[in-house]
């Protein structure tokens, strides 16, 4: 796992994954949390103060479809130009170095230098141009239960040790995610994987809105052995990599896009992490 330091990700490595996910809940745990019995104050899920006091400081819920926006909103403001529904077709190279990206649309963007950042999806395109890189698609579910006045449900992140779960409030929704199957590129839903997540999800919190409701999810997260991202330069020299961050995309976007920025710019990223 990498994260960067001061300004780029002001947590230490083992505080980022709990930023992630903050709250082991263990077997112990919730059995005294059920014995203690979970209450409602001023509409909020209150923990047992043991369970969350060390962790709740470093505990945010984002949600990328929400932010996305606003960030394209400030990149276009400066001078950035998105090129919507046309993908990437071929890498073209021409001596020693990328000469251009040909879109399916037919066209070709050119520029100085060049970032893969395209998730589970960056070996396909890697290879075309001689590049192997250790990323495989890990195959995840989720699911997100509509959550009603009355439900209880929790207002922080919390992960399930056992189940390797992970549960994240939404607002007036809930998703639990986890789980990892090898099937290659396959997206189709599982529909077994996700029941299990519901079983899990309303044995933890049976008064968690209504199951049968529960919307299912299924995608791709780009993996690596030892789950390290790929963060640098290939061999050619004004293409960088920026892919393989498995499940924390999200968490470890900041850090990553600046320490691309400081590589491209010819500076050393502040990050202590080991870049190709």
């Amino acid at each position: 796992m990498w994260v960067a330091r001061q300004r780029t990700f002001p947590f230490r490595r083992e505080e980022a994954f709990r930023r992630e996910l903050p709250l082991e809940f263990l077997e112990s745990d919730l059995q005294r949390a059920h014995a203690l019995q979970f209450h409602r104050a001023h509409d909020e899920l209150v923990l047992p103060a043991r369970l969350v006091n060390r962790h709740v400081a470093l505990q945010q819920n984002l949600l990328p479809v929400r932010q996305q926006p606003a960030f394209a909103r400030r990149c276009a403001a400066s001078g950035v130009k998105f090129n919507f529904g046309s993908g990437v077709a071929r890498i073209k190279t021409a001596g020693g170095r990328v000469a251009g990206v040909l879109l399916t649309s037919g066209g070709i963007v050119e520029a100085d230098a060049y970032v893969m950042a395209l998730g589970s999806y960056s070996p396909l395109l890697l290879r075309q141009i001689g590049i192997s890189i250790p990323v495989y698609p890990l195959k995840g579910y989720s699911i997100t239960i509509d959550l009603a006045d009355g439900d209880v449900a929790p207002h922080i992140s919390l992960s399930d040790g056992a189940y390797k779960l992970v549960m994240s409030r939404l607002g007036n929704r809930l998703r639990v995610a986890g789980t990892a199957e090898l099937t290659g590129y396959d997206t189709a839903i599982n529909e077994v994987r996700c029941r299990a997540i519901v079983r899990r999800t309303f044995e933890l919190f049976p008064q968690a809105g209504k199951p049968e409701n529960a919307q299912f999810w299924t995608g791709l997260r780009p993996g690596t052995p030892g789950g390290v991202p790929c963060i640098g330069r290939t061999r050619y020299p004004n293409l960088l990599l920026n892919t393989g961050h498995g499940t924390l995309g999200w968490t470890m976007a900041c850090g990553s896009g600046a320490a691309i920025a400081e590589i491209v710019s010819g500076r050393k990223p502040e990050a202590d992490f080991r870049f190709l």
